[in-house]
């Protein structure tokens, strides 16, 4: 949607998104859209384009509308983004602080506009409202990863885990039991001790990380697992649009479902004989270097008794 090329006004981009379980409720863009509209002429605000999301979660950024929002941003077609909610950016603390530290408060520094929040960082009022929730969101953010951290201490105390395996780990026993320990996974131990040996010797993690990287070593994330595969299969039978390595991943999956393979057969498959055919997922990175080594910090002190909280600082190792 295009709109007077010679204003003088503050050009921006609006957004508007709703999930399919909202539009099964009634619940329709096309109000969002109006509140925008309405907003910007209040404000004197020059809406050059509006971008949906029709039936799409909030629960990641992967989207397509809010993709094309944020590259009229990064262009400079537009200076700020208007949003009827800051939930319809996103419904994830995590997110929204990567949001706000790569267009808004950091990075492009465009302006954010959110009608139901009472948020204009263009305005001293409304830079506050917005630090607000930036704190707001922050707190609660190291509240539940400390709440998660304990629990997942004192399940290794009593020998079992709860939750997702970190790198190096799978989670044995049966599904449903209470407990269930952490098992080896022997390739990527290997990985472990490279890198606790390459830190030894003094490399830095950015150059770990892209040695990782170069020899193709996959990440925790570029792992086929069951319910990958399976994720994988009802996106395409949804219509959902699949990238070039993800269909050939499928059609080798779908092969080994013919044969009585199970997803997690199945994926087990493509890791050991396609290794090609990497999943989407993070590469390796100085924040999961890391992340490894921090575990293993924690994880030493746990097995001699000592108190986990003061993790080593890492970062100052040589460079």
């Amino acid at each position: 949607m295009s709109d007077t090329t010679g204003s003088t006004r503050p050009k921006v981009v609006g957004y508007a998104r709703v999930s399919t379980k909202e539009q099964a409720g009634g619940y329709s863009p096309d109000g969002q859209v109006a509140k925008l509209r309405m907003y910007c002429e209040l404000h004197g605000l020059d809406l050059v384009a509006v971008h949906q999301d029709l039936g799409r979660s909030g629960k990641n950024l992967d989207r397509p509308g809010l993709r094309e929002a944020l590259d009229d941003l990064d262009s400079g077609r537009a200076g700020g983004l208007v949003v009827a909610k800051l939930d319809r950016l996103t419904r994830s603390v995590r997110d929204l602080d990567r949001l706000l530290e790569g267009w808004f408060t950091g990075g492009v520094g465009a302006d954010l506009h959110s009608v139901g929040d009472s948020i204009d960082t263009t305005t001293a009022v409304g830079r506050l409202v917005l630090n607000v929730v930036v704190s707001v969101a922050q707190w609660e953010r190291e509240t539940i990863a400390e709440r998660v951290q304990d629990g997942h201490d004192m399940a290794r105390r009593e020998g079992t885990f709860a939750g997702e395996a970190p790198y190096g780990w799978d989670v044995g026993g049966v599904k449903g039991e209470k407990a269930r320990p952490l098992v080896p996974v022997p390739e990527e131990q290997a990985v472990i001790a490279r890198i606790l040996r390459e830190r030894r010797e003094g490399r830095s993690l950015r150059k770990i990380a892209s040695g990782l990287s170069a020899d193709l070593i996959p990440t925790k994330r570029q792992r086929w697992t069951g319910t990958k595969i399976k994720a994988l299969d009802h996106r395409d039978k949804t219509g959902r649009d699949l990238t070039a390595i993800e269909r050939h991943a499928l059609k080798v999956a779908r092969g080994w479902f013919a044969e009585g393979a199970s997803p997690a057969g199945a994926a087990a498959i493509l890791n050991d004989r396609h290794p090609d055919l990497v999943p989407r997922g993070n590469r390796w990175s100085v924040s999961s270097i890391q992340s490894i080594l921090k575990r293993h910090a924690r994880n030493a002190a746990l097995q001699i008794g000592q108190d986990p909280s003061p993790a080593p600082d890492l970062d100052q190792r040589p460079a």
